[in-house]
């Protein structure tokens, strides 16, 4: 049947290591053999904190978004607020204090639209995307050291442009997108 797993029968941890500690992430070597031959394997995964991207509209209708400077794409690019989740944070909480972190807005009555494993091939994550239905500006936003952000805001139409012309190009923003219409679509919002 799809989507049962037979992992859990057929793969057997030997054990872990830890052997890279990158800040954001570390990176553990992980022993694993397989029962049908018994031969072992390394295997690397990354371990990051869990994320939060959060979505929010101001009270005419349009979609507040950053540019934000990307180190592995050695560029800038538009998307929601997003970042880390502090050990042990609800996720709710942590979007709440990304979107006020990044943007100077804060958020009102979140909704968990949902949560995905980024890349369970290399990754143990989760990221999870909150919808806040009322935002508004409250303050300056207060950066981290290497942050640098500009926000705006965005009709609908202008969202969705930005998706197909490849100026959203980051694939969980698309997931937040597609989360927020299968959610707004059984609301009747």
């Amino acid at each position: 049947m799809a989507g049962e797993t037979k992992g859990e029968e057929t793969w057997r941890k030997l054990g872990a290591e830890q052997v890279a500690d990158c800040r954001v992430f570390t990176v553990e070597r992980q022993r694993f053999t397989h029962l049908k031959d018994e031969k072992a394997a390394d295997f690397f995964v990354i371990r990051p904190s869990n994320w939060a991207v959060a979505m929010g509209r101001v009270d005419d209708g349009r979609w507040l978004v950053i540019r934000q400077f990307r180190f592995g794409r050695n560029e800038f690019g538009w998307e929601f607020p997003s970042g880390c989740a502090e050990s042990g944070e609800d996720p709710l909480e942590a979007a709440s204090r990304e979107f006020r972190e990044e943007t100077g807005y804060a958020g009102k009555e979140p909704v968990l639209l949902g949560q995905v494993a980024p890349n369970p091939a290399i990754q143990d994550n989760t990221c999870s995307f909150v919808f806040f239905k009322s935002i508004e500006l409250v303050g300056e936003p207060a950066l981290d050291e290497h942050e640098e952000i500009e926000s705006c805001l965005w009709e609908d139409r202008e969202l969705r442009e930005a998706i197909r012309d490849g100026r959203m190009s980051h694939a969980l923003m698309m997931t937040a997108l597609y989360l927020y219409d299968a959610w707004a679509g059984s609301e009747g919002a």
